[in-house]
């Protein structure tokens, strides 16, 4: 007997592999699977601008991106002890606005030189059409950094809006790189404190925007993370004791989802292997100076040789560094 219906996903024309370069943008949930991706030795930068929400913020960091465009002090806001910039994260908080202008550029600088080196992928994972409308600047920020909420009005975006703004993100990358491919995704998360109603509405606006593109625009594939959350995981098993977040079994089902939709057989077989060397390292033995977890690090060791040796582009680095402070003296 069958208990859940299985979404069918059709696998990519352009399989990603680990020569690719990828940039990973938006909601925390972009986060979630960068960082499958940079466990598994893809080379990705994850959010290097700080979580971004919105789609028209989304546009708003690309502008930057693509035109090199540092911040200056007198764009800062105070933030009760901090100084923050209302288009990035709070992670870029400082005490000092000299401080905060160097942490928010140095963001800026390192993804700028990221990009340039060439993107073969921009992953784009839209959290919520809600935004927040700054009066004084008269404009939509990525965030209010718990500012008195008398100074923004909270806006839905859209449907055009917001295809135009993601159009406008696609046309700025490509501007540097022709032949860069998007993948467009909607979180699962849910904004519950937009209100039930609401968070429907919001995501029914970026599913609209997001399908819109994919198929307006042949550079760009829809990848359904919020389906396979709400239709094949309708249970709240699958999320965390927040009862919103995806648990980790969740986030791992949705990876194995994309890995197959994404990867090739000779790339998933390759992460296979990469995982078993995952596996072996976060090990913790009862004796760590016992004879059968020195032959265990032996052995990752010399996985990782053969590794290095059929692909030459892995590094493996930071696990050697771990394998020698857990081998004996």
């Amino acid at each position: 007997m069958k208990f859940y219906i299985t979404a069918d996903i059709e696998g990519s024309s352009y399989p990603i592999d680990h020569k690719h370069r990828i940039l990973c943008l938006g909601s925390c949930f972009a986060d979630n699977m960068g960082k499958k991706m940079s466990d598994f030795k893809f080379d990705i930068s994850i959010n290097p601008l700080g979580i971004v929400y919105n789609p028209e913020s989304i546009k708003v960091l690309t502008e930057r991106i693509s035109f090199s465009k540092l911040i200056q002090a007198q764009e800062l806001q105070s933030c009760q002890d901090f100084y923050c910039h209302l288009d990035f994260h709070g992670q870029f908080n400082q005490l000092s606005k000299p401080d905060t202008v160097q942490a928010i550029n140095s963001a800026i600088d390192e993804t700028v030189a990221f990009s340039a080196k060439g993107l073969d992928y921009v992953i784009i994972t839209l959290g919520t059409a809600f935004a927040y409308y700054h009066m004084e600047e008269e404009r939509i920020v990525n965030n209010c950094h718990k500012l008195p909420s008398n100074n923004f009005n909270r806006i839905l975006l859209e449907t055009d809006r917001i295809y135009n703004n993601l159009q406008r993100t696609i046309q700025l990358f490509q501007q540097q790189q022709p032949d860069v491919r998007f993948i467009i995704t909607v979180s699962p998360i849910r904004h519950l404190r937009d209100g039930w109603v609401q968070n429907s509405r919001s995501k029914a606006h970026l599913l609209t925007a997001a399908h819109q593109l994919a198929e307006s625009e042949e550079d760009v594939e829809y990848f359904p993370a919020y389906e396979i959350m709400m239709d094949e995981l309708r249970d709240y098993r699958f999320y965390a004791t927040d009862l919103i977040h995806p648990s980790e079994e969740a986030i791992n089902y949705i990876w194995d989802r994309f890995r197959k939709s994404y990867f090739s057989e000779n790339t998933n077989e390759l992460l296979r292997k990469l995982d078993q060397i995952n596996k072996d390292l976060n090990h913790r033995p009862f004796l760590q100076e016992s004879e059968s977890y020195q032959k265990l690090l032996k052995s990752t060791w010399k996985k990782m040789d053969e590794l290095s040796t059929s692909h030459a582009y892995l590094n493996f680095e930071k696990e050697r560094e771990i394998i020698k402070s857990f081998r004996k003296s």
